[in-house]
């Protein structure tokens, strides 16, 4: 380490036993005196290759002057593989221990083994603010080794110690990411309050992801948080603070996957989204995540006017592809073209959203070592499609002649829900 033009130290430190979930890590602290307006300050590494020390918290003060902010304490982390099986990670004894927590990853949300840490700092995250809520001295980052989608949520045990919650209601936290200095709510339930455990519903994380404590917004949600529809409207109502005179309310589906909600409206306590054809809004079997905010201003809020979001999930119902039969062609039937429209009905009107396939090949085999022959496929909206439920054959990448087409349809299954099995298939002759 020097010092303007003069080394100050040669810094040796003893790595045995050590490892990235144990680091070991010694504070130092150097008197010195500055020479010039500007003064250098450079760390140089004195091991060979990619390899070498570690440096964190730097930090440089006049002596006399105020003194230094708190160091934070280093965080407390693990690191395991979880695979398609799924797992639990646990950290600083699990959420069962004053101020654990524990990832919970089900069976199926990851498509390849990861490697995943998860630390936890007990310290606010540094850099961000949350109007009109105070956030919490606990902070979590979940780091995958490379980056990964979830196919459903995973689950964050949280538990908040004594000196956490500082005489808070468990039961008036909330959990949320943090990009930047943005937070954003997630779903939060309470797993034992006695414990101060409460639990975090996310559908997401990268790798610099960070969940934090927020208190409520707005409450008393119906359908209650975790509710499974029995059909494709819904009317969201909940209770809003006194002095409300807006709000703004997102529904957002699973991993962003699909068509939400965003609105702000004068003071109200209920919204619909109306099933098709009045509205395309929901998809099948898929977990959404709605939130309200609420303000007392009368002017165009500013983000500074929104107070903490209250946030809740439902899920909507599953559909089959059972319902679904061919309009035209004809089964069976010879078409004039070699780009005919082919044409579907369903019985269930709910459903709008397609998955097409159409080829020469009755397997559809897409495999780029195997495939013998073009496979078209699309994802049609059939509410917007003329005529409804269709699908036109592109004049750029017309069909053979003189040859037998197989083509299926089936429901398009998003975000956390699980794919269907495809319609039978059918056929005709092009001329």
């Amino acid at each position: 380490m020097s010092w303007g033009t003069s080394t100050v130290d040669t810094v040796t430190f003893d790595a045995t036993g050590r490892s990235v979930t144990s680091m070991g890590w010694s504070y130092r602290e150097y008197p010195v005196a500055a020479s010039a307006a500007v003064t250098r300050l450079r760390f140089e590494s004195l091991t060979a290759g990619s390899f070498g020390p570690v440096l964190d918290d730097v930090s440089v003060t006049t002596a006399g002057g105020p003194a230094p902010s708190p160091t934070p304490p280093p965080p407390t982390q693990t690191t395991q593989p979880v695979g398609p099986e799924g797992s639990e990670v646990p950290v600083a004894g699990g959420a069962g221990q004053d101020g654990g927590v524990t990832l919970r990853i089900p069976a199926g949300t990851l498509s390849a083994t990861t490697d995943l840490t998860v630390s936890v700092t007990n310290a606010a995250p540094s850099g961000v603010t949350a109007s009109g809520s105070v956030l919490l001295p606990k902070t979590i980052e979940i780091t995958p080794a490379s980056p990964v989608a979830l196919a459903q949520a995973v689950r964050l045990l949280i538990n908040l110690t004594t000196a956490d919650l500082d005489g808070r209601d468990v039961s008036t936290v909330k959990g949320g990411v943090i990009v930047g200095a943005i937070f954003d709510p997630r779903p939060t339930f309470v797993v034992d309050a006695a414990q101060g455990t409460v639990e975090v519903m996310l559908d997401h994380f990268s790798k610099f992801s960070v969940i934090t404590i927020q208190s409520v917004g707005p409450g008393s949600p119906e359908p209650p948080a975790g509710a499974v529809l029995d059909s494709f409207t819904v009317t969201m109502n909940w209770n809003n603070p006194p002095g409300t005179t807006q709000y703004q309310l997102q529904v957002v589906p699973f991993n962003g996957d699909g068509p939400g909600v965003d609105i702000v409206r004068n003071v109200e306590s209920s919204l619909t989204v109306p099933p098709p054809p009045q509205g395309y809004g929901l998809l099948p079997d898929m977990t959404y995540f709605w939130r309200v905010r609420s303000t007392t201003v009368t002017r165009s809020p500013a983000v500074t006017d929104w107070p903490a979001w209250g946030s809740w999930t439902f899920k909507t119902p599953k559909v089959t592809g059972a319902s679904i039969s061919p309009v035209a062609p004809p089964v069976g039937s010879a078409v004039s073209s070699v780009t005919p429209t082919l044409t579907w009905a369903n019985s269930n009107p709910a459903v709008f959203y397609y998955e097409l396939q159409a080829s020469k090949d009755a397997r559809f085999n897409v495999g780029p070592a195997t495939a013998t022959a073009t496979v078209y496929s699309a994802l049609l909206h059939g509410g917007v499609t003329t005529p409804p439920n269709s699908y036109r054959i592109p004049a750029q990448f017309p069909l053979e002649s003189g040859t037998i087409y197989h083509w299926r349809v089936r429901p398009r299954v998003q975000g956390d829900g699980v794919p269907l099995a495809w319609s039978e298939a059918w056929t005709f002759r092009t001329p």
